[in-house]
């Protein structure tokens, strides 16, 4: 344990005094109060470098040297996941306020750290599909890191910190399993090594999606516009701009879980043997 601290103590240093031109050229452009410039570009930079010799091991790894960068995002990528998880049901317990500025403009510190951790995620997340390319390019995934980049920092002032500790961290919870799906999708010869993890998480994520992503994500979903209207009809909010964005991307993603929850609807018919394929006439 020493021998790690006594290494890990100065590659951070290095990473700190490497990175502070660029926390230094930002700094000066930062208008949110609750914005650590210097956690966020640190932590960006320790993802990506995180993943550049997680794609070195990959690549020399048999079972995983067809799609190194690939496999290196999905393990690089728990990082966040899990702390994101981790701050959401942390937090998920806290009262819910009685007003709608309560829940609107209250400051929670898990709802802080929530943004920019998905600010580090997303910022990872684009550039790694850049690089990688293949399915990580797709454009509907590229939609999404943009539009949770951009909740992430628009919702610094404080806005709508109670609603993000559903929809930023609670809701991450589905990715643990998805993950790790992912992994068993793309290198089908895990399914042959743990064929029941690989089960047990694919029901996971199904149950996981069905409740937070649907379930819950619209029931949360109508107290947040219903918030947010009020705001705008009471002429209350700080401004008008932040709370429309906030709800158009919103509904931007909620669009995304429903198109998500059909697909997994029909994969879990499939695999409970409830739905029959169709042959098609030679």
């Amino acid at each position: 344990m020493a021998a790690v601290e006594g290494f890990m103590t100065p590659a951070l240093e290095a990473l700190r005094t490497g990175v502070a031109p660029v926390v230094a050229a930002f700094e000066p452009y930062n208008q949110y109060e609750h914005l650590d410039v210097a956690y966020v570009v640190e932590g960006v930079a320790l993802m990506y470098l995180a993943w550049a010799a997680a794609t070195l091991v990959c690549s020399v790894t048999p079972v995983f040297k067809n799609a190194p960068m690939y496999a290196a995002y999905c393990f690089v990528g728990m990082v966040p996941i899990c702390m994101l998880t981790y701050e959401g049901l942390m937090s998920f317990h806290e009262p819910t306020p009685e007003t709608v500025e309560g829940r609107t403009y209250d400051f929670y510190d898990a709802s802080a750290r929530i943004c920019m951790i998905q600010i580090i995620y997303q910022v990872f997340g684009i550039g790694v599909a850049f690089i990688a390319q293949g399915t990580l390019l797709s454009t509907i995934m590229i939609v999404h890191h943009v539009c949770t980049l951009t909740l992430g920092f628009i919702n610094l002032n404080p806005f709508v910190h109670y609603h993000i500790i559903f929809f930023g961290g609670v809701i991450e919870l589905s990715n643990i399993p998805l993950s790790v799906m992912d992994i068993f999708k793309s290198f089908p010869e895990l399914q042959d090594i743990a064929p029941a993890l690989n089960n047990i998480c694919r029901y996971l994520f199904a149950i996981f999606f069905l409740v937070l992503r649907v379930a819950l994500w619209l029931t949360y979903g109508l107290r947040f516009h219903l918030d947010c209207i009020e705001l705008l009809r009471t002429g209350t909010a700080h401004s008008n701009a932040t709370v429309v964005i906030n709800q158009v991307l919103n509904l931007i993603l909620t669009a995304m879980q429903l198109l998500w929850a059909s697909k997994v609807v029909k994969s879990l018919l499939k695999a409970l043997g409830l739905t029959s394929s169709k042959k098609k006439s030679v």
